[in-house]
């Protein structure tokens, strides 16, 4: 009885798959990293044309180049899994990986459309309302690096070892009781 490979990519598919996935990780950790700057900034001013203005900056940042960045390096990092020997639940760390990823799509998703279009909203009246909704802008720009840093030390030291072939059917098929 022979073993089979599984579906591996040719190498050069896996290494340019690879770069996309870099680049765009790095790309995304940048953007966060900007964000985060803009976002700290915003705190302090008080010009409601200034301060619609990072808004609206943000929010253009988000849709046009944020949201394919988080897509591309979650979509290239499963092709990725899936096409090498690393797979996608044989060891730990891919799946911790993609946890992390998508909760923090997931997360921005939700939140970051309401609280960007409060703040353009309320720029000219500041108050507890927009203080709250501008550090929770802070804390979700945070939010992305810290996750970013930790994808990254997920990718690098790949901590927890391998799971065991009778949990991998449990985690692919999503039976974690039998």
């Amino acid at each position: 009885m022979t073993k089979t490979r599984g579906f591996r990519l040719a190498k050069p598919w896996r290494k340019a798959i690879l770069m996309i996935h870099i680049l765009a990780s790095v790309g995304w950790f940048g953007l966060a990293t900007a964000i985060s700057v803009l976002e700290i900034a915003a705190l302090g001013i008080s010009e409601p044309a200034t301060l619609q203005a990072a808004y609206r900056f943000h929010e253009l940042l988000v849709g046009t180049v944020v949201v394919p960045s988080a897509l591309t390096t979650v979509l290239t990092g499963v092709v990725i899994c899936w096409g090498t020997p690393w797979g996608m639940f044989k060891y730990y760390w891919p799946p911790a990986k993609l946890v992390v990823t998508v909760a923090t799509i997931a997360v921005t998703v939700v939140n970051s459309p309401d609280w960007i279009s409060f703040a353009i909203a309320n720029a000219d009246a500041p108050g507890p309302g927009l203080v709250e909704v501008q550090q929770s802008l802070v804390g979700l720009a945070a939010l992305h690096i810290v996750a970013l840093v930790v994808a990254a030390w997920l990718s690098l030291y790949k901590p927890f070892g391998k799971i065991k072939p009778t949990e991998r059917v449990r985690y692919a098929t999503g039976e974690y009781h039998r």
